[in-house]
């Protein structure tokens, strides 16, 4: 070690702190469904899920695989081992195609996925022949060269094809409703419609199954491994097991339980950050779609390790824990949770186990439902929108039923709220009633995301009053068409914000005690000279916000990705999608950010990924224990940002070398500074030890720690 290291680490703590880079993406990849196994040698890739992992036999090692990290997509449909390539194909949902070889390197051919083309792309299966790979497609089979990694050909037999094979020179297709046979052989052109003859041969003569196949009560999937002599299934739990028969033809586990560490289901419908935790439920259902997603909790601690609730639970009322939309998290107990769904009412949790399902019977008939009256369904019950006030009553929504609004008192008991601006004029509460959130003035905000009467509704917990907002006009006086109000959100200043497909909407104090004054659409100057202005996101879809420890707001879309706007709702700092960043999908359903380290979660419909942000929650006071910089120290091999932590808001943060000379200078984002170790003029600083000097943003002086950088 050289003089100034060993000068550094005697000054610094022995305690060096570590963290997630600024800027670096994470994907949590579920593995709860096994749908393919691909023997491949000592490895065996295993498609679970939408996602990749895979085992090795020589050290019973598990890998994961996952976009940003290795795949250049997410969403896979199909895996197939090209045994005379030893490579891997995968194929994507977007048609995008991936290679993986036995030294774990990737390879992607976009050609088919960047096609536009009128035929149906749609990959039915894939069948591996020698070097190729033959994809039965919507519109005949395209022909992959594996070992040049290349589209060999593209046989157009304008016909849905569901499985082809090469017998003795002569290539067979079935269509998909198994009533058409193509034929030809493989020495004619192919890429000659009239080089294609309609057989009348019966299927099974034809595409026989393999003689080792086997069916098990308790898998959905069987495969053969040739090269192994043994089969390879799952358990229907989404773990990877395999086995040999014996001699009575019964199966014998070799092994048992192989699953990577992850969520069980890629569908992050609601999350929420308690304690460091991220909890998270599926979802979820609205007036456009039923979603009938099994119901679960699943929790990533500060570890990154996942617990998973609910998967065994069995319904009190005869209707399945499933369309689970919401979460709140007991401030007294972290270890006790209710979760409110789309239909089968609301239920309680105690250290992972269900104790109650409350619905029309159990709760002094508050949480009910009037369809059980005109016997539609006699168990359907709606119970959403769970949230605690500070004083640990919990709240929750009640659609179609004359109690919209029901607390849950800490003494469990249960009270009803019906004020006028949430009733229907049948009598009662409006029909979806869905997501919600409580602002620091105690009022309950509610949507009403359904297109015959799209809605914001407030409920002030404290007066017990409500307001209703339905006058969807901006402050300029121009009104929109509203069907989609899937979600709401309050942001620092304690205006309340809309989520529409017509983009989001925002509600002053003004225009809170004046629902008649409509909403206020944001405009972004455009800067060129002129005095115009545009519209913040006006026409985008916006589905989800949330707010980070600097203000900023981070806006998911239906189909448009993300969006990062500044405080001051001018400046588009960000807008991260599929094909530009990490982002699994550009349809995302649920954001929040743990703004203790300032990662921020996307719940897209391709499963949950994540951001580490620059910016993290304010302290109310610089202190010296709790202000300090990662990595620290920044060793030769560190490119990315330093960052300072637990700052107050919009502090003033000074660089500066042990001579005084000053290196870097700005504000917190949040409680967060991020420095790139460049001088003023980007040069990159000398090795030594550099001075954090932070003030408040009013002046006031705070305190001071060290950064050890190492060249």
């Amino acid at each position: 070690m050289n003089r100034i290291a060993v000068i550094i680490l005697s000054i610094l703590s022995p305690l060096f702190l570590q963290a997630a880079t600024i800027g670096e993406w994470n994907v949590y990849p579920a593995y709860g469904d096994i749908t393919d196994i691909q023997p491949a040698g000592n490895t065996v890739y295993v498609l679970s899920s939408g996602n990749l992992f895979s085992y090795h036999l020589s050290d019973n090692s598990v890998k994961t695989y996952g976009k940003g990290h290795g795949l250049s997509d997410a969403g896979i449909t199909h895996i197939s081992w090209c045994d005379q390539t030893k490579k891997l194909v995968v194929i994507f949902d977007n048609y995008n195609i991936d290679f993986i070889d036995q030294d774990d390197n990737y390879i992607n051919l976009p050609d088919y996925y960047q096609k536009s083309t009128s035929l149906d792309k749609t990959i039915n299966k894939v069948v591996i022949i020698d070097q190729f790979a033959y994809l039965c497609t919507g519109f005949g089979i395209l022909k992959i060269d594996v070992k040049k990694e290349e589209i060999a050909d593209s046989y157009q037999l304008n016909d849905n094809i569901a499985d082809m094979t090469i017998i003795d020179q002569v290539m067979y297709a079935i269509n998909s409703k198994g009533r058409k046979i193509y034929q030809a052989n493989i020495k004619d052109n192919l890429l000659d419609p009239n080089n294609w003859t309609l057989f009348d041969g019966n299927k099974s003569d034809i595409f026989k199954e393999d003689e080792k196949a086997i069916t098990l009560s308790t898998a959905n999937v069987v495969v053969y491994d040739k090269k192994n002599d043994c089969y390879w299934s799952d358990d229907q739990k989404g773990n990877l097991q395999s086995f040999v028969l014996d001699e009575n033809k019964e199966p014998v586990m070799k092994l048992e339980g192989i699953h990577p560490d992850g969520p069980q289901s890629n569908y992050f419908y609601f999350m929420k950050v308690f304690n460091n935790k991220l909890y998270t439920v599926p979802g979820g259902w609205s007036w456009v779609d039923k979603f009938l997603r099994p119901g679960m909790i699943q929790i990533l601690d500060e570890d990154n390790n996942w617990t998973i609730y609910g998967r065994d639970v069995k319904p009190d009322f005869g209707r399945n824990f499933q369309d689970v939309s919401s979460i709140a998290v007991d401030p007294k107990d972290p270890t006790h949770f209710f979760v409110g769904t789309g239909g089968t009412g609301m239920y309680e949790f105690k250290d992972g186990e269900k104790v109650n399902n409350f619905t029309h019977g159990n709760s002094d008939d508050a949480i009910y439902s009037t369809l059980r009256t005109v016997n539609i369904n006699q168990n359907y019950v709606r119970a959403d929108g769970v949230v605690y006030d500070p004083d640990g009553v919990l709240w929750l929504v009640n659609g179609y039923s004359p109690n919209p609004v029901i607390a849950f008192t800490p003494d469990r008991k249960w009270l009803t709220y019906h004020p006028d601006e949430l009733m229907g004029t049948d009598g009662n509460g409006y029909s979806n009633l869905t997501r919600t959130c409580l602002d620091r003035k105690r009022r309950y905000w509610i949507v009403n995301d359904y297109g015959n009467y799209p809605a914001l509704f407030c409920f002030d917990t404290v007066n017990k009053t409500g307001k209703r907002f339905v006058n969807f006009k901006n402050q300029d006086g121009v009104t929109f068409t509203i069907y989609r109000v899937p979600n709401v959100s309050e942001d620092l200043q304690g205006n309340i914000w809309l989520c529409t497909e017509a983009g989001p909407l925002m509600l002053t104090e003004e225009q809170i005690n004046d629902p008649t004054l409509g909403f206020t659409q944001i405009k972004v100057p455009r800067n060129d000279g002129t005095d115009f202005a545009d519209y913040l996101l006006n026409g985008v879809f916006v589905t989800c916000m949330t707010v980070d420890g600097a203000g900023r707001k981070w806006f998911g879309t239906d189909n448009k990705g993300v969006y990062l706007i500044s405080e001051d709702n001018n400046t588009q700092i960000e807008h991260f999608t599929e094909t530009n960043s990490n982002l699994l999908s550009n349809t995302i359903e649920s954001i929040e950010v743990n703004n203790k380290t300032g990662e921020v979660f996307f719940g897209t419909s391709k499963g949950l990924c994540s951001y580490m942000s620059d910016a993290s929650e304010t302290a109310e006071e610089m202190i010296k224990d709790q202000v300090y910089a990662y990595p620290n120290p920044v060793r030769p091999d560190y490119t990315g940002y330093i960052t300072i932590t637990g700052l107050t808001y919009n502090a003033d943060v000074k660089i500066l070398t042990v001579n005084g000379t000053l290196v870097k200078e700005g504000r917190s984002n949040g409680g967060s500074f991020v420095w790139d170790g460049n001088d003023q003029n980007g040069r990159r600083v000398a090795s030594g030890i550099y001075m954090v000097n932070t003030a408040t943003q009013d002046g006031k002086k705070g305190t001071v720690c060290k950064i050890a950088i190492i060249n």
